[in-house]
């Protein structure tokens, strides 16, 4: 969800082309395939939120946002995300892709928490790439 929240920040008036780079951890990007009501209380490892939360993710359209974004961006998902498809994960990989950009799937894990050795190099890969930007 935070990775969501930070996609669509970077189109905000006030934010726009000033966040240099971001690190998107699982980003359940939204493009319309919430289909729940927006009064459905969900839970996702732990954390409850309604299902107003994705209706207004689709609404702000993360994917143009995530498209118009100009800064860095180190992408990593879980290779068996039980809360964001393959078909979402493969279609927020490819756009990351074309921006050529460093994404990571990380072999058999979940949404999260990962393993301590594999979060040990995702980090590894985000601090390098955060030196490029500060």
């Amino acid at each position: 969800m935070g990775a969501a929240v930070s996609i669509v920040a970077t189109n905000r008036p006030e934010l726009k082309n000033k966040i240099p780079c971001l690190l998107l951890w699982v980003p359940g990007v939204n493009d319309g395939d919430f289909k729940g009501d927006v009064n459905e209380v969900l839970e996702e490892g732990g954390q409850k939120y309604t299902g107003k939360f994705w209706k207004e993710a689709q609404a702000e359209d993360s994917f143009k946002c995530l498209e118009e974004y100009t800064g860095g961006i180190h992408l990593v998902y879980g290779e068996n995300d039980r809360y964001v498809s393959k078909e979402l994960r493969e279609r927020v990989i490819e756009l990351v892709r074309q921006k050529g950009e460093p994404y990571m799937v990380l072999k058999g894990q979940d949404h999260s928490p990962w393993e301590f050795d594999l979060v040990q190099e995702v980090y590894k890969q985000e601090i390098a790439k955060l030196k490029k930007y500060f």
